[in-house]
């Protein structure tokens, strides 16, 4: 009799236990479900970000690509792939030489690895567009307990540039033409003094000995001015004619 007790005893605790235990594997699914939920929320926020991110990179016409610490490249958008006429899966795994990009050198690379951001000017030939000038931009991605990656943003600069070198060559084609202009007024002011002297010359001699001179010698005066009045007229009409034309 007392050994039925005790099993009955034994029987009711175990059941409480299993029941506990039951309770308690209940507790923890449902912990466990719910933490399912928020993964598979979370992934698909995740997915949605990434696929946002991509459609943001690829329709940049910036060339942007990622490459790790051995400078293979991990990701590059579709500009990359239209500029250089290619596959993303002919660039992947490459070494971002294979782009005609050069390595750093350790000012450069001190420097980036010191502010995380380096900006550089660069010239790259392009199968498609010839040489062209690019703004790049590198950005130190680093992950905990992982290796750096580096962010590039290339921006095309050609035009500017060319725009640039255009007004510089403006400028001076323009200082030159003024040191031309100015040059022609300085000589042009001492060959005026030459007619004016002339006209000033047989002015006062008409003036004063005029009436007592032939006609003949009146007449040579008289075309001595004349010619002198043509001579600064045509200089006059040079200095109008450059006024016009600069």
């Amino acid at each position: 009799m007392l050994y039925q007790e005790q099993l009955e005893t034994l029987i009711r605790q175990l059941q409480n236990e299993l029941h506990q235990m039951h309770d308690r594997f209940m507790e923890e699914k449902d912990k466990f479900n719910k933490l399912e939920i928020k993964y598979k929320t979370l992934k698909e926020q995740l997915m949605q970000e990434n696929k946002l991110l991509h459609q943001i990179i690829n329709t940049s016409h910036n060339l942007i690509f990622v490459h790790d610490s051995d400078n293979r490249f991990i990701l590059v958008n579709q500009a990359v792939v239209k500029t250089y006429n290619t596959s993303i899966e002919k660039i992947i795994g490459q070494k971002h030489d294979f782009l005609g990009f050069n390595d750093l050198d350790l000012s450069s690379l001190s420097q980036l690895k010191k502010e995380s951001v380096l900006i550089t000017q660069e010239s790259l030939v392009l199968p498609t567009k010839g040489t062209r000038y690019f703004e790049i931009t590198r950005y130190i991605i680093g992950f905990q307990n992982c290796k750096n990656y580096t962010l590039c943003v290339c921006v095309d600069m050609t035009d500017d540039k060319l725009l640039e070198e255009k007004h510089d060559s403006s400028s001076k084609e323009q200082a030159k033409l003024r040191e031309m202009i100015s040059n022609f007024i300085n000589i042009t002011s001492h060959e005026f003094r030459t007619p004016l002297t002339t006209i000033l010359s047989s002015t006062e001699l008409l003036e004063k000995y005029g009436k007592d001179w032939t006609e003949e010698k009146a007449m040579f005066h008289l075309n001595r001015i004349q010619s002198s009045v043509q001579h600064m007229v045509l200089m006059l009409d040079n200095l109008l004619f450059l006024e016009d034309n600069v």
